[in-house]
């Protein structure tokens, strides 16, 4: 027998984020969408599944933008990335010192440490992506 999909008020915190999802909250919310197909169903369970895996940027202890991370996050998710850059050879493309001066010349005042930290973050991108 199938549970009664989520009361509205749990679908609203669920959807704002107020609350986490257990796996059944999530078959729940496809039955609630309509989505029947097996395939979609199983692959939207399995992202599900692996979302309480760290991301690679979390053992980085300076503090990050939660847009950033949130953009790490989706970008690991990513089956294709597609970037324009017209200023910057794009960021996953650049070099150690390459990254280093472009952010020493948007950000001069930032100490060396920070901008170290900040390239090391962007080379372990790169080896991951």
């Amino acid at each position: 027998m199938r549970n009664p999909p989520p009361a509205d008020s749990k679908v609203k915190r669920m959807e704002l984020g107020r609350v986490s999802f257990k796996e059944r909250d999530i078959a729940d919310l496809l039955t609630l969408y309509g989505v029947s197909d097996q395939d979609d169903r199983e692959a939207t369970l399995a992202l599900a599944r692996r979302s309480d895996i760290p991301g690679w940027w979390q053992r980085f202890t300076d503090p990050m933008p939660a847009t950033l991370e949130s953009y790490h996050a989706l970008e690991r998710m990513a089956s294709i990335i597609r970037i324009c850059e017209t200023q910057y050879v794009p960021a996953l493309l650049q070099t150690p010192d390459y990254a280093r001066a472009a952010i020493n010349a948007a950000r001069p005042w930032m100490p060396a440490g920070e901008v170290d930290r900040q390239v090391e973050r962007g080379m372990r991108r790169q080896r991951l992506l």
